[in-house]
């Protein structure tokens, strides 16, 4: 990034503060994805990465380093800031995920239940993602694939495995 934009956007200039935040957009999403389950989640996550990168360009030192790097770890903890946020006030409404997995649990068949929960942790997560039991939306290979950063024929093989299995505890 040139640093005269950057001394612009810390004087004030809004045009060179927006453009600043268009710059950072990919690396703004990129992190909302990685950090959010739910599409609406991803929304609030840009907007406050966005103004994460706001919040960046008044405090950065360029004595101190990079402001890409800088802008990217302030970015990244106002996200993580707002998901335990958004944590805390479900876990207030009973809304936690443990909760709607056992609800959503009372209603599925026994044997598909006990199958889930002797997956791992993470293979557990990643079905719940996947079928949309935590939050009723079912994620694509694609969006799968950006959550866990792993390459989407990767999460498509593992979703045909985990489906295979699911299927052979259903007839059995």
């Amino acid at each position: 990034m040139k640093n005269d934009l950057l001394v612009k956007a810390q004087r004030g200039d809004r045009d060179a503060q927006g453009e600043i935040v268009e710059r950072q957009m990919s690396m703004i999403l990129y992190e909302a994805r990685r950090l959010a389950s739910r599409q609406a989640d991803i929304d609030d996550m840009v907007q406050e990465g966005s103004i994460a990168v706001l919040k960046a360009i008044e405090r950065f030192n360029p004595q101190r380093g990079n402001f890409a790097a800088f802008a990217r770890k302030c970015v990244r903890n106002a996200m993580i800031d707002l998901y335990a946020v958004e944590r805390r006030r479900r876990e207030e409404n009973g809304l936690d995920a443990e909760t709607v997995v056992a609800r959503q649990a009372e209603e599925m068949p026994p044997a598909l239940a006990e199958w889930l929960n002797g997956l791992g942790r993470t293979e557990r997560q990643f079905v719940y993602l996947a079928l949309g039991i935590q939050d009723d939306i079912q994620r694509t290979p694609q969006e799968l694939a950006a959550i866990y950063d792993r390459a989407p024929w990767y999460i498509y093989k593992k979703l045909q495995a985990i489906k295979d299995d699911a299927r052979k505890v259903m007839q059995a």
